[in-house]
């Protein structure tokens, strides 16, 4: 999929973006969409130079969002196609997070949009379950962008390995990858400011 998104004029490639990513976090059917593969693949195109690094964050960011808060306005005032059917194939795992989205909304918003596939609910479940929407925009804003961010910054550095970043990303998620990476560098600053410090002096009798 990367290959033939590459393929595509840039403009087209935009509006295949935007389309993908809107429905994936605004529709039930999101659930089963690459979203995660769209972000790489600008990331990669920003790489090649097809389009700008900053253009290609704030284009998944914007997108993402799109379809996230319309989802959430559309499900204030009735349930979305399909969400039954999903209730009644997860109603316990729904359950039990409409009850973290009614007590922690904004910390529930956010960590729900580095989660495929949760990321697609979020929006229904926080607003049927009544979560105000500053609230909810206060959670999903902030972590769209850094999701945005981290997506198209993997595509763009992976170059030749994009498709072995696609299929981490695929098994353990956003979060996972974030607190690999952060574990990992902090291990090399650490490594690096040890080195770097002065050997203690040893007194001689």
């Amino acid at each position: 999929m990367l290959s033939a998104l590459t393929d595509l004029p840039t403009p087209l490639v935009l509006v295949v973006v935007v389309v993908v990513l809107a429905a994936e976090s605004g529709l039930i059917v999101g659930i089963v969409l690459p979203g995660a593969t769209m972000a790489l693949g600008l990331g990669l195109l920003s790489r090649l130079g097809e389009v700008g690094f900053l253009t290609a964050v704030l284009t998944v960011a914007a997108a993402s969002l799109l379809g996230s808060q319309l989802a959430f306005l559309a499900a204030q005032r009735r349930e979305p196609a399909g969400f039954g059917l999903l209730r009644g194939r997860a109603q316990p795992l729904l359950t039990r997070a409409s009850s973290l989205l009614s007590r922690r909304p904004t910390t529930g918003a956010a960590a729900g949009r580095l989660v495929g596939g949760v990321r697609t609910v979020v929006p229904v479940v926080a607003a049927r379950a009544g979560v105000p929407y500053g609230r909810f925009a206060a959670g999903d804003v902030p972590a769209a962008l850094g999701w945005a961010f981290l997506l198209v910054g993997l595509g763009n550095v992976a170059g030749a390995a994009i498709d072995q970043v696609r299929l981490v990303i695929g098994l353990v998620g956003p979060p996972l990858l974030i607190t690999a990476l952060a574990v990992y560098w902090g291990r090399k600053w650490v490594g690096r400011w040890t080195a770097s410090r002065p050997l203690p002096q040893t007194r001689s009798w």
